[in-house]
């Protein structure tokens, strides 16, 4: 019995073999040559063909349901998609401005750069005088009227470093002040003369007319080697008169002016004043006038011993000052 099975085994394996070489057995040789086929695929019995199950209906969603986005517009939270191989869209650049050329250099020709700036202002008596001498064409003029009043007392004899009454000496001496404004530049000239209804004055025992501390005229010339100069201009300093003996009431007077002129009245008279100094007269003084605003013009007067001295009569002082500009 075992023989007969056997051989049967033997018969089915030859059978088996010879059939697949001719092509007869259809199992796995028909999906193979299906798989190179652009037909159909096919399947094991009892299954479903591939197409069939995409095209059924789902439980859980439909074709409806899946809305379809362009791949163009498919946009992240944070990056917007573009088409492959398309360059990326660029907004705008920003650009800054073109920066101005600067202009040539330029550089001057010998002789024709910036000249030397502006003359330093005059400042000792020769300057002065040489600057106002050769340069009247640029000269200005001020104007003011300065009036002297009538002192209200007679000398304080004994008080505020006045000697008590003595006769024929110079004991005591009063003053009237005035100020007499500045203009902004060089003084040149000074002229003083009386104006106005007062014109005539008088004064007991003797006057002078200072400018600051500096001697424009003084009535007795006899007193002029007690007080002390400076650059030839007499300064007046009452202490270095005080207790002095008057040897000589009707001496000449003393003006400051050399080249210009000088009028005033003399001891126990009446009279005008007129003074008019010139650039070579004033320098020394003008000097000493750099850089002021006002300078005091004053009217000094001296008693020995009487109810009268230490006084004059009202005067009015018209000023003219020629003047350069700075």
């Amino acid at each position: 019995m075992r023989k007969k099975q056997n051989t049967i085994s033997y018969t089915l394996l030859i059978f088996t073999l010879l059939g697949c070489s001719n092509g007869t057995f259809t199992g796995s040789s028909d999906r193979r040559q299906g798989a190179n086929r652009s037909g159909d695929i096919d399947v094991p019995n009892g299954s479903t063909p591939v197409n069939q199950v995409i095209g059924q209906e789902s439980d859980f969603v439909t074709p409806g349901d899946i809305p379809v986005v362009p791949s163009e517009t498919l946009q992240s939270d944070a990056v917007t998609r573009s088409p492959v191989n398309s360059a990326p869209e660029q907004g705008p650049v920003a650009t800054n401005p073109p920066l101005p050329t600067p202009p040539p250099a330029t550089v001057p020709s010998p002789g024709t750069g910036p000249g030397p700036g502006p003359s330093p202002k005059p400042q000792t008596p020769e300057e002065i005088k040489k600057a106002c001498e050769t340069s009247a064409n640029l000269f200005r003029e001020t104007n003011q009227i300065l009036v002297y009043k009538r002192p209200s007392q007679t000398c304080q004899f004994g008080l505020n470093g006045n000697l008590e009454r003595r006769d024929a000496f110079v004991q005591a001496a009063g003053v009237t002040a005035q100020k007499l404004t500045l203009p902004e530049g060089t003084v040149c000239s000074i002229g003083i003369k009386t104006t106005g209804a007062n014109t005539t004055l008088r004064y007991d025992d003797f006057i002078s007319l200072t400018l600051n501390t500096h001697v424009l005229f003084f009535s007795n010339e006899t007193f002029l080697p007690y007080l002390v100069q400076t650059n030839g201009i007499y300064q007046w300093d009452f202490a270095r008169l005080r207790g002095r003996a008057i040897t000589n009431f009707g001496a000449p007077g003393y003006c400051i002016a050399k080249t210009g002129s000088c009028l005033f009245p003399n001891h126990d008279t009446s009279g005008p004043i007129s003074i008019d100094l010139t650039p070579a007269d004033l320098a020394p003084i003008a000097a000493t006038l750099v850089n002021q605003s006002s300078a005091a013009l004053n009217l000094n007067v001296t008693g020995d011993n009487n109810d009268t001295d230490c006084i004059h009569t009202d005067i009015e002082l018209a000023t003219r000052i020629i003047y350069l500009p700075k």
